[in-house]
């Protein structure tokens, strides 16, 4: 199912036929910064999965008021981390809405031990008084079969989220990603 969205690129303000999963729209600026690596050759890098939350005050509110499950890649020695900063939790999910971004290599050893206190307006929170944190909840191995632009197809081998993905985005415009389980991949093994 597809909902009309009203969209700002760049300077102007569109009307726009989005999947009904992308409440990124609510959240997150979408317009196009980043783009990922095209890799063409399967390979085999290590990745992470973090979970980041915000959480409010306010007496009313019982759960995180925004949080986001993030997969990590290290694709390449010595260069950013390839992330995809998602809507949902794919250990619960078959499909979730998603960002791409390239992130500092130093948020790999982010929530490691724990739940790591971001503070309000430093690097990983830019709200004003909202406290955040960030946490490492699985690690392993990602085989990337393919990635572009618009397109990548990927196993995801950690102690608990396995499975084979694909990431689809449907705007070139956009940064703005499906990012959806598949029954299974090339080389998916348990």
């Amino acid at each position: 199912m597809e909902y009309e969205y009203v969209v700002r690129l760049g300077n102007e303000l569109t009307v726009m036929r989005l999947p009904e999963s992308t409440s990124y729209l609510d959240v997150h600026e979408v317009w196009l910064a980043d783009e990922p690596p095209i890799i063409e050759q399967p390979v085999t890098v290590k990745g992470i999965y973090q979970h980041q939350w915000w959480k409010g005050r306010k007496l009313i509110r019982v759960g995180p008021s925004e949080e986001y499950w993030i997969i990590k890649i290290d694709w390449k020695p010595n260069k950013p981390l390839m992330a995809f900063v998602c809507r949902d939790d794919l250990r619960a999910a078959d499909s979730t809405s998603a960002i791409f971004e390239w992130a500092d290599r130093s948020w790999w050893n982010k929530g490691v031990k724990g739940p790591e206190y971001l503070p309000p307006g430093g690097p990983g929170n830019p709200t004003k008084n909202t406290p955040a944190w960030i946490e490492r909840i699985d690690s392993g191995t990602v085989r990337i079969y393919s990635m572009s632009d618009m397109f990548g197809k990927f196993d995801i081998r950690f102690k608990k989220l396995k499975g084979h993905f694909v990431a689809i985005r449907r705007d070139e415009r956009l940064n703005l990603w499906t990012i959806r389980r598949e029954e299974s991949g090339p080389e998916v093994r348990g």
